[in-house]
């Protein structure tokens, strides 16, 4: 039987994948050809060399000599290495009481509720300012001394792994920001589900919450093992992998079906958080019945407004901000009837007498 085969060179098989492959690299010229050629092959039984290779065919790259010979001369003795190791447990030590990643979630969290949900979420955007004020002084700031002050007490120790007054204050300094951390931030994260018409911004919203979260969880983990067990640079490094790890594959199982699932905090403005719930509800429907965003049946502010205003007739729904003719002619009936019925079961039998 005849298999189709072809003629390619060795620049252009970079990147190729072959079962079988008769190979002519004796007139290597360049650096790293030689080795292109025969990586191309899955098995050695499918790799035919078509002429010997010499010693003259294996071209070495200068930059490289002259790296492995540097390399050779720089190898590091038993005081190098014990001071490269002090260097790595120092620099993890204080990587451990640094807050940039969560501070840098919570200020962009924030700044995105006062540019597009300052309206819906009055209340949310006054405790995170508050709380921000608190990190900032309590937290950054403190972690900040607290590293620097590592940073000197360091330069005076001779085996820092031994040292007992380093290792009372590591595990001080853990309890200190794991309570500080469970009293300004874990209040925060239930309230962290934003809903708001605007996809892109609510996916800058997730993005935020979901880096607030798992930079909670991780420090708040280490802090409890550094406290029980002391400071490991090594067990400290593997927390973060797995964190890191574990974030990314949540954020990869969450589907659609999930995501409309979880139970959005109402705005805080809000009245009546039941009917809002009822007409959020209504809209979601009615968008997927038509197939469109659901800003496009009535956007958010509008859906605030009929719940706080609780329009009796057309003119009423009219006077809501974001709602039009169209809105009226179209949505109005529906509306209307929504909040008579709620209004009627939600009232007392003194009410109704």
């Amino acid at each position: 039987p005849l298999r189709l085969a072809w003629a390619i060179t060795i620049h252009k098989s970079q990147g190729l994948t072959f079962e079988r492959a008769i190979i002519d690299a004796a007139g290597s010229f360049a650096h790293g050809q030689v080795y292109v050629a025969l990586s191309r092959c899955k098995t050695l039984e499918g790799m035919v060399l078509n002429s010997p290779l010499t010693r003259r065919a294996i071209v070495s790259d200068f930059h490289v000599d002259r790296f492995v010979e540097f390399a050779e001369k720089l190898k590091p003795d038993e005081n190098r290495l014990k001071e490269l190791e002090r260097q790595f447990y120092l620099e993890t030590l204080l990587d451990l009481f640094t807050f940039k990643t969560l501070s840098g979630a919570l200020y962009r969290f924030d700044r995105l509720l006062e540019e597009n949900a300052s309206k819906l979420y009055p209340r949310l955007r006054v405790r995170f300012k508050e709380v921000l004020i608190f990190f900032q002084t309590e937290i950054v700031l403190v972690a900040n001394t607290f590293n620097q002050k590592c940073i000197q007490y360091f330069k005076t120790l001779e085996d820092h792994k031994e040292d007992s007054r380093l290792k009372e204050r590591i595990s001080a300094a853990a309890n200190y920001f794991e309570g500080k951390l469970a009293a300004f931030v874990a209040p925060l994260l239930p309230d962290l589900f934003i809903d708001i018409d605007n996809k892109e911004v609510k996916k800058k919203f997730k993005n935020d919450a979901d880096t607030i979260r798992s930079e909670y969880s991780l420090k708040i983990q280490a802090f409890q093992n550094t406290k029980e067990n002391g400071f490991d640079a090594a067990i400290y490094l593997k927390m973060k992998s797995d964190a890191s790890l574990d974030h990314k594959e949540k954020k990869q199982s969450i589907t659609k079906v999930e995501e409309k699932s979880v139970k959005i905090k109402t705005p805080d403005d809000i009245q009546d958080s039941e009917l809002f719930e009822k007409l959020r509800q209504w809209r979601l429907i009615e968008a997927n019945n038509c197939g469109v965003p659901a800003y496009t049946i009535l956007n958010q502010k509008a859906l605030i407004g009929i719940t706080n205003v609780c329009p009796k007739d057309s003119k009423e729904l009219l006077t809501i901000f974001g709602i039009g003719k169209k809105t009226v002619e179209k949505y109005g009936k529906i509306l209307l009837e929504m909040i008579e019925e709620h209004n009627f079961h939600d009232s007392s039998p003194d009410d109704i007498k």
